[in-house]
């Protein structure tokens, strides 16, 4: 993705620890190249730990690839959080910290159980599952959201959602899960 900040492609890797990861770019979703910061894709690795995230359209976005992201921060001025798609993903997202990136978590074209949010702190944000994605959702916790749903199940989504806990959900449009 000519957008991206750091790439991992084919077999490559990426390994990230006590980063600050930001930028100055400002993009509209609806126009691409999407400002990513991170891009790990067909059958790269990735590890992304104790990181904050900033100021990007996108932070992480994995494709085909196998990725554990734990331990970070993902604070204002986010689109997402995080996007994972296709169905050879083999994703961990756990103990991650999302304060008001838009939507935390989407997983999307075919993603599978193979994806799993754990233990994850959601504040003003959410995980939309998408496009026949089938993640595992399991000990989250989601607070606040007054735009949309906590999670939110669409275009053929589904998969295991267990043990999450849900703060101050008041709005009838807005149900911890939709």
């Amino acid at each position: 993705n000519e957008g991206s900040d750091i790439i991992a492609r084919f077999g490559g890797a990426v390994n990230l620890n006590r980063c600050l990861v930001t930028s100055n770019i400002k993009s509209n979703f609806n126009e691409k190249p999407y400002n990513i910061a991170i891009n790990i894709d067909n059958t790269a690795k990735g590890n992304v730990n104790n990181c904050l995230f900033q100021k990007t359209h996108i932070a992480i976005w994995v494709s085909n690839a196998k990725a554990k992201i734990e331990n970070n921060i993902f604070v204002l001025d986010l689109t997402m959080g995080i996007v994972v798609e296709k169905r050879r993903s083999k994703v961990k997202i756990a103990s991650n910290e999302f304060h008001n990136p838009g939507k935390g978590v989407l997983t999307r074209n075919g993603a599978s159980s193979k994806v799993t949010v754990t233990n994850n702190n959601f504040d003003q944000s959410g995980i939309l599952v998408a496009s026949s994605s089938s993640p595992q959702i399991i000990g989250n916790r989601l607070e606040g959201q007054h735009r949309s749903s906590g999670i939110r199940y669409a275009d053929c989504g589904f998969g295991l959602c267990s043990e999450n806990v849900f703060i101050n959900f008041t709005e009838p449009k807005s149900p911890c899960i939709s």
